[in-house]
């Protein structure tokens, strides 16, 4: 599950560095727990899609075919927001998955919440301009 979020995130991150940073993410768990998804969306924007890890990844060039009018749509800078997308990138390159909800409290959590192993567990901040 660890590889392919990374896989997603890392499919954003290179968007970003495109020139798309106005892409947004949404991770979040699955209501069984199992899967981790995210969805990703630009600002004004209707469509949006959304993989879960039980989907094979995706590159950044498969999300520029097969959804060019929501990459288009995340055209612009926000070097804030990208490099907070890098953060959580690298984080799950380091074992823990963000997630914004899930079907269980996530009240005990500083900042957003974080999947992954309790020890050395980082505290992730909110995004810049929020969720």
């Amino acid at each position: 599950m660890i590889e392919r979020a990374t896989a997603l995130l890392e499919a954003v991150e290179e968007l970003h560095r495109r020139g798309h940073q106005r892409l947004r993410i949404t991770p979040y768990l699955a209501p069984s727990g199992l899967y981790w998804r995210l969805r990703l969306s630009a600002p004004g924007h209707d469509d949006t899609v959304t993989w879960s890890t039980s989907d094979p990844p995706r590159t950044a060039d498969d999300v520029v075919a097969g959804h060019p009018q929501l990459v288009e749509a995340g055209r612009g800078e926000d070097p804030p927001y990208a490099a907070w997308v890098s953060q959580v990138a690298e984080l799950a390159r380091r074992g823990w998955l963000a997630y914004f909800f899930a079907d269980w409290p996530t009240d005990s959590f500083d900042g957003i919440p974080l999947l992954g192993p309790e020890e050395g567990r980082p505290v992730l901040t909110e995004p810049p301009g929020g969720r």
